[in-house]
């Protein structure tokens, strides 16, 4: 966890520009994040980060259109070198709040150019547990906004100590859980965070409406019920059909269980999610073939590693994450080879 020192420097970063632009993952927890920042200071402007795995300089054109003084990079531990000097000739600064450890080979002075909020790097170990909606939840402390919390910390597979104070301010959204995977496909608090996932798959314009009506939602069950937008309810309906179709597609080839499709709208990882809690112990690999380039999605004890042991194997192999929960990018014309090795691995 970040010091307190380090939580109380970064509340006084935000509150201190005028005109913020937060650059977040584009998942619940990315999404959370901007929401808990959004609320508690009244001020702010986000956009999804819809590039892999790097954050591009177009992003930071974008920011600056918007009229930032300061650009907040969310759960994107992938910068380019460009995004971090285009913002640096400009003057503007750039905190980077994380919890992932990744290689990062920039100059002395890109590495001064920006200043990043990253309790693994103090920890030493490779992935902090805490997401960073967690972290945003701890500098800024409005109370009122632990369910924004709450949803992008189990949507992250974290069940955080909050949860018991959660569950006796919302015990219809909650109850007695024996971890993250079960507070997110058995509760009510759960089911709003899977619907956040949902509704950032929707076009730009849509996904702005969402943040407007979230900004504003004074209770969790506003997102559950009527008064949501009609796109994010439709968008909702229509994806929760396709979840459930992708996950009966599953073929299960012993130790592994894989899903491989194709088609207008990527799932990869809520696919992944789900089978990997409907199958404890198994390993899943979710193939998204767009295209020339194929996203992947692993769940499975230890499955960064193995992923990563296939890298000099199969060139453009691309990725990382957490231990047991990593995405990548292959191309396509080696994504049966790469089944088959992977395969091998988890036998």
């Amino acid at each position: 966890m970040l010091s307190q020192a380090s939580l109380d420097d970064l509340r006084s970063r935000l509150e201190g520009a005028s005109s913020p632009v937060f650059l977040f993952d584009n998942d619940a927890d990315g999404l959370c994040s901007f929401l808990l920042a959004r609320r508690a200071l009244g001020k702010g402007k986000g956009i999804p980060v819809r590039s892999y795995p790097e954050l591009d300089v177009g992003y930071m054109e974008q920011a600056l259109i918007l009229g930032a003084d300061l650009v907040v990079v969310l759960d994107k531990p992938f910068i380019s070198e460009k995004s971090i000097q285009f913002l640096h000739e400009r003057s503007v600064p750039l905190l980077v709040v994380d919890h992932h450890v990744v290689p990062k080979k920039y100059s002395e002075e890109l590495t001064r150019a920006f200043t990043e909020y990253n309790p693994a790097l103090l920890s030493g170990i490779q992935n902090s547990a805490e997401p960073v909606s967690y972290l945003m939840y701890r500098a800024l402390g409005r109370k009122e906004d632990m369910w924004l919390m709450i949803a992008g910390c189990i949507a992250d597979h974290y069940l955080p100590l909050e949860w018991a104070q959660f569950t006796l301010q919302f015990p219809s959204l909650s109850g007695e859980v024996k971890g993250p995977f079960e507070a997110y496909y058995a509760t009510r608090i759960g089911q709003l965070a899977q619907f956040l996932n949902f509704g950032l798959k929707d076009s730009i314009s849509h996904v702005n409406l969402l943040f407007t009506f979230l900004s504003a939602c004074t209770e969790p069950t506003q997102v559950l019920g009527d008064e949501a937008p009609l796109s994010f309810r439709d968008k909702v309906h229509t994806l929760s059909g396709e979840l459930d179709r992708l996950v009966d597609e599953q073929k299960i080839l012993g130790n592994l269980i894989v899903v491989h499709y194709g088609g207008a709208t990527s799932m990869s990882a809520d696919v992944a999610n789900k089978l990997s809690y409907l199958h404890p112990g198994k390993y899943i690999l979710v193939a998204y073939r767009k295209g020339s380039v194929t996203n992947l999605s692993l769940r499975g004890i230890g499955v960064k590693n193995l992923f990563e042991s296939l890298f000099p194997f199969f060139p453009g192999l691309m990725g990382g994450g957490h231990e047991d929960a990593v995405g990548g990018r292959i191309v396509s014309a080696s994504i049966d080879s790469f089944i088959t090795a992977f395969q091998e691995k988890v036998a």
